[in-house]
C-alpha cells in the first residue's frame, strides 16, 4: 500500500477572497490521477469555476462563503 498525505496551505483559518491549496502527496509518485471531493460530492473539472483550479495533485480554492466544508 502507498502512504498518502493531504497538506493544507495555509494551515490556519482562511477568509473570503484568500487562497488555500490542498495538496495530495502519494509515496512513490508516478502519474496518479487525482479526484477531489467536497462533502463527499465529486468536484467535476467541468464544474470548476474561476475560484477552483486543479494542477496535478493540487486543488487551489479562492475562498468564498460557499466553499466551506470538508474536502477529500
Amino acid at each position: 500500500l502507498y502512504t498518502t498525505t493531504l497538506t493544507v496551505t495555509p494551515n490556519s483559518p482562511v477568509f473570503t477572497g484568500e487562497t488555500v491549496n490542498l495538496m495530495c502527496g502519494i509515496e512513490y509518485y508516478s502519474y496518479w490521477t487525482y479526484h477531489w471531493f467536497k462533502e463527499g460530492t465529486y468536484l467535476h473539472v467541468s464544474q470548476m469555476t474561476h475560484h477552483y483550479t486543479v494542477h496535478g495533485n493540487t486543488l487551489t480554492i479562492r475562498a468564498t462563503v460557499s466553499d466551506a466544508g470538508q474536502y477529500t
